[in-house]
């Protein structure tokens, strides 16, 4: 317990791939579920509007379509470097438990 608590043991691959799998669905669902409540917002009520008179509705049909596209894929983007983040995590730990116990 006195190694964990003073950093000479480090928390386990399966904590991060935990954390890992909380990040990558647990926040879409959850932003997904209080979307309705993050725009009843009086910040929202108010700017939303405005924003999206003079930007999306200014837009044709194929740059909305453009739009909609570039959006989907910085959130699969997002995804992907969530995950090489926490590779690179777990392979750091992996790596310096060879070290340790060689």
């Amino acid at each position: 317990m006195y190694d964990f608590l003073t950093f000479k043991t480090f928390i386990s691959d399966k904590v991060l791939i935990f954390f890992y799998y909380l990040f990558a669905i647990g926040i879409p669902i959850t932003i997904l579920f209080f979307k309705n409540r993050i725009f009843e917002t009086t910040l929202f009520k108010n700017i939303f509007p405005v924003l999206k008179e003079y930007s999306y509705d200014k837009l044709d049909k194929k740059q909305k379509q453009y739009l909609i596209i570039t959006c989907i894929m910085c959130f699969i983007m997002c995804e992907i470097l969530l995950r090489m983040f926490f590779e690179f995590l777990i392979a750091y730990l992996q790596i310096r438990d060879v070290i340790v116990n060689y």
